[in-house]
């Protein structure tokens, strides 16, 4: 199946999708959460994959490649959902450390990324074609390590799978020095793999 098809697909899920709303009661409105994803592709054999898992400072042992997760894997889709104008433009507006409008698109926004790239995997199948979404698995694993950021206390976390790490491979962004993904959308999202 070409990449194209697969963008397709994925723009028809997240058009067909109905829990792009979240209630904000402070305000009394409903707004969208999360706008038309970015898609990128990483070839499952990058050697990206393999510097993740034998570098403490990349992720770490617990790492597991595409090929660990799925014998033969040829391709790595991700997908990063930009939180909508509302969403960021409150974000920016507010005062309080964790703005309400982050409290309500975050997981929403998750959930529903999760949710497409469950789709997508429903639909791949019918085409005859195996995927996995490894952080929907049983066999994901996320470490909690301490560890510091500029001479500051700081936790890290060793993971069986790293859907920003993924993003990075398939060319969708870079980390800043917060350890935030940033996409030419912004870090403000939803990642899904």
């Amino acid at each position: 199946m070409k990449n194209e098809d697969i963008r397709c697909m994925i723009s028809q899920l997240f058009s067909a999708s109905a829990e792009n709303i979240v209630h904000l009661p402070e305000e009394n409105i409903d707004v969208p959460i999360l706008e038309e994803p970015l898609i990128g592709f990483a070839s499952a054999d990058d050697p990206l994959f393999d510097s993740y898992k034998n570098d403490p400072a990349a992720i770490g042992e617990t790492f597991m490649t595409p090929e660990e997760w799925l014998p033969g894997a040829k391709s790595v889709i991700v997908l990063f959902f930009p939180y909508t104008e509302d969403i960021r433009g409150r974000l920016a507006r507010s005062e309080t450390v964790i703005a309400e409008s982050w409290k309500y698109g975050y997981v929403p926004g998750s959930r529903l990324a999760k949710a497409i790239a469950a789709q997508l995997k429903d639909q791949l199948a019918e085409q005859g074609i195996t995927s996995i979404e490894p952080t929907s698995t049983e066999r994901f694993s996320r470490v909690k390590v301490p560890d510091t950021l500029d001479g500051e206390e700081d936790v890290h976390y060793m993971v069986s799978w790293s859907t920003r790490h993924a993003g990075f491979a398939a060319g969708l962004g870079t980390f800043g020095i917060h350890r935030h993904f940033i996409t030419e959308k912004g870090s403000c999202g939803s990642l899904a793999s």
